[in-house]
């Protein structure tokens, strides 16, 4: 593993470098990376796409941040990861999991996750319109940020006072009343959903906010009822509503007026089907429901921006039937120091 000469943001990866070493250098944040680029030297349109990206990547990039005024915004800092996977079965691995399943394919990050894959493209991976992708983000995230009002927090001095949390519930409302219109959703095929859920759902329901598929480890059954905190346009709850059936209740819990109105306007367009799914505008901190009601309880990428988690989950133990349960897709900072080791996996926590 080593860096390109002249402090490039470019880190080329070899058969040598440990995992460990990669997945550090896959963090998301101010130091993360926004690009991930698959190589091999068996395929000949590697070594030009390399080439462009060694030199004209890098002029480009640079003049795109100075029209757009960004020099501030650390999110949009340009880091290139690039994966050579001619003699390494371990990057081969690393690479089919991060969705770069050709050669050469690639990977887009911003603060969010990951916005675009060549996967979605069509034709053959051009360093041109990689660069378009890449650019492309950019502008998304720099427009979602643009008119956000953050009071008297400065994201980008943490000497500042952190908001309150009426200060951090009102900033997430803020943004989340626009998701429609400003935020980078990804492919939600890499969150796990198939295409036939994403069909089932409708495109207005799925706005790619998510991290992960409660429902495909929730094990619901008919006649349950299943609770959905922070339920957005819908998407969940009307997965949940094809497992617990006509028998069932699923119940969205949201905290802005414009994600219940979404949801809802979807729900009637789907009609009578969705007779037994509500939507109710709560905290999921309190949660607008009866005490051992629920069978299910799940989330998808939303307690990680509560202010007072702790109080979620009291609320959620004390609405949830005795032998109820769980199921949720969230993000966790630092997991190697607040996960034990044996929680750390997929399969661990989808008990």
């Amino acid at each position: 593993m080593k860096d390109m000469p002249m402090s490039s943001p470019i880190t080329i990866v070899h058969e040598e470098s440990t995992l460990e070493q990669v997945h550090s250098l896959l963090k998301l944040g101010k130091e993360g990376i926004s690009l991930v680029v698959a190589v091999a030297s068996y395929a000949r349109h590697c070594q030009s796409l390399l080439d462009e990206i060694s030199t004209s990547l890098l002029k480009d990039w640079s003049r795109r941040e100075k029209k757009a005024n960004t020099s501030n915004f650390n999110s949009l800092d340009l880091r290139v990861l690039i994966l050579k996977l001619d003699y390494s079965d371990q990057l081969e691995e690393i690479a089919v999991e991060l969705g770069l399943n050709a050669i050469p394919s690639y990977q887009i990050y911003n603060s969010y996750g990951s916005v675009t894959a060549s996967s979605d493209d069509t034709g053959t991976v051009s360093y041109r319109g990689m660069f378009d992708a890449l650019e492309k983000s950019a502008a998304v995230l720099e427009s979602a940020f643009s008119d956000l009002s953050l009071g008297t927090y400065d994201i980008e001095n943490e000497n500042s006072a952190p908001l309150d949390r009426g200060g951090i519930l009102k900033l997430v409302a803020e943004s989340y009343a626009n998701a429609h219109s400003t935020f980078v959703s990804v492919d939600s095929t890499m969150n796990g959903y198939s295409a036939e859920d994403l069909a089932t759902a409708g495109s207005k329901a799925n706005l790619g906010l998510g991290c992960g598929n409660p429902i495909s480890f929730a094990k619901l059954l008919p006649g349950e009822t299943v609770v959905d905190l922070g339920s957005g346009a819908g998407i969940d709850c009307f997965l949940a509503r094809e497992k617990v059936g006509a028998t069932g209740n699923v119940i969205g819990i949201d905290m802005t007026q414009e994600m219940i109105n979404a949801a809802r306007s979807n729900a009637i367009e789907k009609g009578e089907l969705m007779s037994n799914v509500h939507f109710r505008l709560g905290e999921i901190e309190h949660l607008p429901l009866d005490d051992e009601s629920v069978d299910c309880i799940i989330s998808n990428c939303v307690i990680n921006l509560s202010p007072d988690k702790a109080q979620v989950f009291r609320d959620m133990y004390r609405v949830l039937i005795d032998g109820g349960r769980i199921a949720i897709s969230d993000v966790v900072v630092r997991p190697e120091k607040v996960l034990p080791s044996e929680l750390r996996t997929e399969h661990a926590l989808a008990c």
